[in-house]
């Protein structure tokens, strides 16, 4: 990974307290994704995600 997407994912980490580079890059992907879908499917993933984080769990299947 070059150094500038390693800075890039480090503070996407920090940000939202993930536990590693690898979580921040799927936030990534999954929060780039959600503004490709309609609303009312992009309510339903972010409130199964705020589910996830409330039990404590990664916010993506590993």
């Amino acid at each position: 990974m070059q150094e500038k997407q390693l800075r890039y994912f480090t503070k996407i980490m920090n940000a939202y307290s993930l536990d590693s580079i690898e979580e921040a890059q799927r936030f990534y992907k999954l929060f780039s994704a959600l503004k490709l879908l309609p609303q009312s499917k992009r309510k339903e993933l972010v409130d199964l995600s705020f589910e996830r984080i409330n039990a404590g769990k990664s916010i993506v299947d590993k």
